[in-house]
């Protein structure tokens, strides 16, 4: 309630500002991110355990 001079304003920023700057990073890009690292560290597993020792 700071940045918002009333609270209608207040509303209005946290339904149309905060769900594009938490809704996209949180639900979309942190996990894609978390699948691709599980992805290459499961090839990279897949990899080591193919090669003769």
């Amino acid at each position: 309630m700071t940045i918002a001079s009333n609270f209608q304003e207040h509303l209005k920023e946290g339904l149309t500002i905060m769900p594009v700057l938490l809704f996209i990073p949180f639900h979309v890009v942190i996990p894609f991110m978390l699948l691709c690292i599980a992805f290459i560290k499961h090839r990279i597993k897949k990899t080591k355990a193919m090669q003769p020792s």
